[in-house]
């Protein structure tokens, strides 16, 4: 991003904090900025193209940041309380502009900006269920996006009051405290016997959108084996084929003709289309 853009950007920001998105014009905000009208369309076609790409700009910092902490490879339990407290410190960094967003309802929600902040929901969803995988592993891969809807609940309601009634409450401390919940959660609905609300195929379905890449890491594509074997534990044939392939993930040498004869017999079920292309791109092996 061109240092210009950043500078009315930042400017932008400031005013739509201070008077919201309609009663700040783009002259306010060229003036801002130090430059002219006519140079502020050298950079944005329009104030909308130029709140996207504000929305665009925060949120690539969050993700960012966010790269970072994987890249770190913490232990499970550190990585979610910092997924946590990164997400919170990068929204309050932004309370005012949040505040005057939400109180005039002025996000003017055309095509694009709803686009990026379905993808954006999405793309958050997926990174909360990366990091209560990371942390819970086989035992709770079918509660998976039961979990996340839960987790995000608890974050979403705290940030309310972090935001709105500025309490003042540790962010560490926070995020250790929903960890412990999430803890809760996990060996409760164990305990329950209880099915799943949702699976990853009813989700998708939900969005219209596949969740995550057709290539996933070994531990993502045995996590989701393993939700799979729950998920056909009543079919013999399903299970058989998916404890195959899970064998051959676990080997050092793994046979693609066993995996394909495997990928072959889970195809004649619908519901694990998804499972199957993830498997087949994960083994490099060439769909019939």
């Amino acid at each position: 991003m061109k240092e210009k853009e950043k500078m009315i950007m930042d400017s932008a920001m400031k005013l739509i904090a201070a008077k919201g998105f309609d009663a700040t014009s783009i002259q306010e905000i060229a003036n801002h900025a130090g430059i002219s009208k006519g140079a502020f369309y050298l950079h944005f076609k329009s104030k909308e193209a130029l709140l996207l790409d504000i929305f665009k700009y925060n949120y690539e910092m969050i993700k960012a940041r966010i790269e970072h902490l994987k890249s770190l490879n913490l232990p499970p339990k550190d990585l979610f309380i910092e997924h946590i407290v990164c997400q919170y410190e990068a929204i309050l960094n932004q309370k005012e502009f949040i505040i005057m967003q939400t109180r005039e309802q002025a996000v003017p929600f055309n095509e694009s900006i709803g686009e990026f902040i379905k993808n954006m929901r999405i793309e958050a969803a997926e990174n909360t269920r990366f990091t209560i995988c990371s942390l819970y592993g086989e035992k709770a891969a079918s509660f998976q996006w039961d979990l996340t809807i839960l987790v995000q609940g608890m974050f979403s309601a705290y940030l309310e009051l972090l935001i709105f009634q500025s309490a003042k409450l540790d962010l560490y401390e926070l995020a250790a405290y929903i960890l412990k919940r999430t803890d809760d959660l996990v060996e409760g609905l164990l305990k329950s016997g209880d099915p799943p609300m949702l699976s990853t195929k009813e989700v998708e379905d939900l969005i219209a959108f596949p969740l995550a890449p057709d290539k996933l890491d070994k531990m993502d594509l045995t996590i989701a084996i393993g939700s799979a074997k729950e998920d056909f534990k009543d079919s013999e044939e399903h299970l058989v084929s998916l404890e195959v392939i899970e064998n051959e993930l676990s080997s050092e040498a793994p046979r693609a003709p066993v995996i394909k004869g495997m990928l072959h017999n889970l195809r004649k079920e619908k519901e694990l289309d998804s499972l199957v292309r993830k498997i087949a791109a994960f083994f490099d092996i060439q769909e019939d």
